[in-house]
């Protein structure tokens, strides 16, 4: 399949929707040819015909060939292309080339009528621009660069010359004067426009006999071809003396508004019942190539420009009938300035982020559609979002949009119950505020909310016995004592010297990570709480399995055994007996663990323990084979808590191994928004900075404000607290 068209002419592809069959269309640069629109199926994507045009690598669609023209040819700078509107010929092409010729060419197989007839101008000299008359259908009018004894602008009528004006002159290249016969005058209908190129021309939908020029230097001219004189220039009916001559485009839903463009980057819109003047301009990045408006939104315009993002789709609002009073003037300017809106629906293509947009062409049926062109012959298909006009129901779980379809009613009750503004709004209503202890229980349901709240309680109650009323976390406390060494005086305590049963591995203490694995929740030992009461309170949550591993992390393997006995024994009343059955037998597995026969038991179950599903007793396991070498099993398996962790590392790690782990994971946890690290973090800057990454990813800014609100003094000078509570 062919994806561009040959090198030297693929910058000057054009294509051009049918404005006679919605499936079909053309490309053109030195010929024309013609495509059908056709869905592509997965069984045809290598084995497309090489005739056929393949829609950029991602489309569904692709141009399958259905005849072209080998007879038009011309440098195809100098070549512009019309297609007539015609529902018996529809296939009709009207070819304006370099010697100023028209050629007429009838692609439709059925019927070549017409077909390779040419209309001539007196004087050889470039066509710029052809329109056909979308009323009076053989009505073609032709631009034409200036010549001293001939006009620029002609309209002919092709029916007068299809029995006359029979293509003897078959020089393609031709361009001085030829001999112009009867025939070929009586063919023009109307020409106007000596010593004046004429730019650009459209004619008016609503009035078959009108149309607009762009002619000379700085002329817009509307002329009424009943009007042609025998003696005289035809004089129009309307002239606005303004620059933006180009690119003219008349509104099919308000044939009264006109579109044209400047040399630049400006688009003037023009209302020809009061045609003195623009009645608004706008600018874009770059110059303007194109301009067109879409027949299936009324008011869009579509903008084509030379710099990204290339494409715009501006939409205009409509207005009344403007007067002449410098009030009314500028009332209509603030009014189109503030309901105007811009899209821009093309996306430039990461395999070719240099090729420019070059071309356009919107479908006439169908909404939002287009064929585009880039600068390497590349065709795709391109379909803009549509602009949709939204309003949300009372209870905010539905609402109503609507297009140029219809009205359409959303219902949203199943996905805004997991909104996170529903949520908010639940909580709210649940008491969700400033006070600790009452957030728990309203968030007792969410396991990462209440563990950071839980959390914030421990926090409140240690900050209110620190001197300076401050706390900065775990990774704060353990820099505060020598945060450049990584050392800070940790004292290594052999097994046997706390009386602890088992394992034989040295852990290490300090005053700062006593604080740290306080505010881990792991305060045993300390008058505030003792092991026993933790591990009751997890078995009373039915949480064994952290009850049993952390038991063992503590070296009470006996105490781990009986809270893996007492699980077994809920899960045979709740009728689990899967469950009853794992917790026996690794119960049963623990309970042949000793320091002296270690490596027996490590061969014994090394292999059971990549089998157990339940992340702490497969923790558990890991940490007694480890012989106290490494943790890292333990310290990287990603279904325990974050703190569990944390207070471990305190617990066996050397002062630079805990370090550099804390330091590592407090990075992670804060780039990636987890609310749960502001254990690591404090209520710090670090602390700010993991919340706003926690809102960018949940958009729970409701709790962001409540948790900074705990430290509103501090908090409140950074701009994204201020920009929570704004918002």
């Amino acid at each position: 399949p062919r994806i561009a068209e040959e090198s030297d002419m693929s910058s000057k592809l054009e294509v051009l929707w049918s404005p006679n069959r919605g499936e079909h269309f053309a490309t053109y640069t030195s010929e024309v040819k013609l495509y059908c629109y056709t869905r592509l199926q997965e069984e045809q994507r290598e084995d497309l015909g090489t005739a056929d045009l393949q829609l950029s690598a991602g489309s569904e669609f692709y141009g399958r060939f259905i005849a072209g023209s080998n007879d038009v040819h011309c440098m195809p700078q100098y070549q512009c292309v019309a297609w007539q509107t015609n529902a018996a010929r529809q296939h009709f092409f009207a070819v304006g080339q370099s010697s100023g010729k028209v050629v007429l060419t009838n692609l439709g197989l059925d019927d070549p009528s017409l077909s390779n007839h040419y209309l001539a101008p007196k004087s050889g000299r470039p066509c710029t621009c052809l329109a056909w008359n979308s009323n009076e259908n053989n009505l073609v009018a032709v631009g034409l660069e200036k010549a001293r004894n001939d006009s620029s602008l002609i309209v002919w009528d092709i029916t007068r010359a299809s029995s006359e004006h029979v293509a003897e002159k078959t020089n393609r290249f031709w361009f001085g004067p030829d001999i112009v016969t009867a025939g070929e005058e009586s063919a023009k209908q109307f020409e106007v426009g000596h010593t004046e190129q004429t730019s650009s021309l459209a004619w008016f939908p609503n009035q078959p006999c009108c149309l607009l020029a762009g002619m000379g230097s700085r002329f817009l001219r509307i002329f009424d071809i009943r009007e042609q004189s025998v003696t005289t220039q035809p004089q129009p009916r309307e002239v606005a003396n303004h620059k933006a001559i180009f690119g003219i485009c008349v509104d099919p839903s308000s044939p009264h508004r006109v579109a044209t463009y400047a040399d630049g980057g400006t688009v003037y819109m023009w209302d020809t019942r009061q045609f003195v003047k623009p009645v608004y301009s706008f600018s874009r990045n770059g110059s303007i190539a194109r301009l067109s408006w879409l027949n299936t939104r009324p008011g869009c315009l579509s903008v084509l420009t030379s710099e990204p993002p290339y494409l715009h789709l501006v939409d205009v609002p409509s207005y009344t009938q403007p007067t002449n009073t410098q009030a009314d003037v500028g009332e209509l300017y603030e009014h189109l300035t503030q309901h105007m809106s811009d899209r821009c629906p093309y996306i430039i293509s990461k395999s070719a982020p240099h090729a420019r947009l070059t071309g356009v062409s919107w479908h006439r049926q169908l909404d939002n559609l287009a064929l585009v062109v880039n600068s390497e012959g590349v065709v795709r298909d391109l379909r803009a979002s549509d602009k949709m006009p939204l309003s949300w129901g009372a209870r905010s779980n539905s609402f109503v949009y609507g297009s140029s379809s219809g009205l359409f009613d959303v219902s949203l009750t199943d996905k805004v119950e997991a909104d996170v503004s529903t949520l908010m709004k639940r909580r709210l209503s649940k008491g969700y505020g400033f006070d600790v202890s009452e957030n728990i229980d309203i968030v007792a349901d969410d396991p990462v909310l209440f563990e950071v709240w839980s959390w914030l309680k421990l926090y409140k109650e240690m900050v209110s016995r620190s001197p300076d009323k401050t706390h900065p976390g775990v990774l704060g406390t353990l820099q505060q004592k020598c945060p450049e060494t990584e050392e800070f005086g940790s004292r290594c305590v052999q097994t046997g010297a706390s009386g602890k049963e088992v394992p034989p591995f040295p852990t290490y203490t300090s005053p700062e990570r006593q604080q740290a694995l306080l505010l881990c929740g792991w305060s045993f030992g300390s008058s505030m709480h003792t092991l026993e009461d933790f591990l009751k309170r997890e078995e009373l949550k039915e949480d064994f399995e952290r009850a049993a591993a952390i038991a063992v992390f503590q070296g009470q393997v006996r105490r781990s055994i009986a809270s893996l006995k007492d699980g077994a024994s809920v899960a045979m009343q709740q009728k689990d007996f899967t469950k009853a059955s794992l917790f026996n037998l690794i119960a049963l597995a623990l309970s042949g663990y000793a320091a002296s026969e270690a490596c027996l038991w490590h061969e014994t179950c090394s292999g059971i323990k990549a089998n157990i599903k339940s992340p702490y007793l497969r923790a558990a396991f890991n940490f007694l084979c480890s012989n106290g070498e490494s943790f890292s099993d333990v310290l990287n398996e990603d279904e325990i808590s974050f703190q569990d962790r944390v207070a471990l590392a305190c617990t066996y790690l050397t002062d630079s191994q805990l370090m550099s782990y804390v330091s590592q994971l407090s990075k992670m946890l804060i780039e990636s928004g987890r609310i749960t690290g502001l254990f690591l973090t404090g209520l710090t800057e670090d602390g700010i900075s993991l919340l706003s990454n926690y809102v960018d990813n949940t958009g729970d800014v409701q709790t962001a404000c409540l948790v900074v609100g705990q430290v509103m003094q501090f908090a409140c000078k950074y701009q994204c607290v201020k920009s929570w509570f704004q918002g």
